[in-house]
């Protein structure tokens, strides 16, 4: 005796659409920068700088050497950003050849940049007697926390070369100033 055995398969598909819808963030995303730690300020590109406070004073004589803070963060109500500077223009071009710098990452609570250059403990931006227009590629970035929580602080370090004197004898008493442009971006906070 055969005994044979049919079985009906049904098979189905189904297929659905899924959607989001988002928006982005409201709040404007800035960045700001302090040289006293308390007063804030944001300085868009095109307006008025951000003047440096400089130890000892930024009268420069040649062979010498002068330090400037800058703390950095993002605005209260911003999300965390990537940070990326850009080399600096400057106003005299008779000086621009003798005056080196460099520029590291600090402890926000330190208070005196000139500790910031002995040894090998802050992460280097910029490194020592670099040319006051250029800066390494890629160029220096680094991470600020969101929400104008957590600070970063700049330590600049500027030399005017011992030659200056006898190569740029007009200089005296001419002044350069230097502006970076820091370039931000929003991104994702780290855990």
């Amino acid at each position: 005796m055969l005994i044979d055995r049919s079985d009906t398969i049904a098979a189905f598909t189904d297929s659905i659409w899924g959607g989001a819808f988002f928006e982005t963030a409201e709040p404007e995303f800035y960045i700001e920068t302090s040289t006293d730690g308390t007063a804030y300020s944001s300085h868009p590109v095109g307006g008025p700088d951000g003047p440096l406070v400089f130890s000892p004073s930024a009268s420069l004589v040649p062979g010498g050497t002068s330090y400037a803070g800058l703390l950095m963060r993002t605005g209260t109500t911003s999300p965390a950003a990537q940070v990326e500077m850009q080399a600096a223009s400057t106003t005299d071009a008779l000086l621009d050849p003798f005056v080196t710098f460099s520029a590291r990452l600090s402890d926000p609570s330190r208070d005196n940049c000139a500790d910031a250059f002995v040894g090998a403990g802050d992460p280097i931006l910029v490194p020592q007697n670099s040319e006051l227009t250029s800066i390494p590629t890629p160029a220096p970035t680094w991470k600020l926390a969101g929400l104008g929580t957590v600070p970063v602080k700049l330590c600049f370090e500027f030399r005017l070369s011992s030659n200056a004197a006898t190569q740029a004898p007009t200089g005296n008493g001419t002044s350069v100033e230097p502006t970076w442009v820091f370039t931000a971006l929003p991104v994702a906070e780290t855990p």
